[in-house]
């Protein structure tokens, strides 16, 4: 198979994988998380440039530097904590 038909296979399957999983995924609307930002852990997942760049930062967000397990042990943060990604 030539490469570029490989890698066509391999990005549509990475896409179906990742349209499968993003249903079990919950949204949350700015309004329902000002609401009770309390109860939420907020974690801003922009790279450095992109977050630098930013005019607009939730107050109280930390930012995501590694793996996402390894940082919310780190932080000490219970398995079953709110927690809201953020990237926009």
């Amino acid at each position: 198979m030539k490469p570029i038909k490989l890698a066509a296979l391999v990005i549509m399957i990475l896409a179906f994988v990742a349209t499968a999983f993003a249903d079990d995924v919950q949204r949350i609307n700015k309004d329902t998380l000002k609401a009770d930002m309390g109860s939420y852990h907020i974690i801003d997942v922009r790279t450095g440039s992109d977050w630098k760049g930013s005019e607009f930062k939730i107050r109280g967000a930390v930012r995501l530097k590694g793996d996402i397990v390894d940082f919310t042990k780190n932080k000490g943060w219970a398995k079953d904590a709110k927690i809201v990604l953020y990237c926009a």
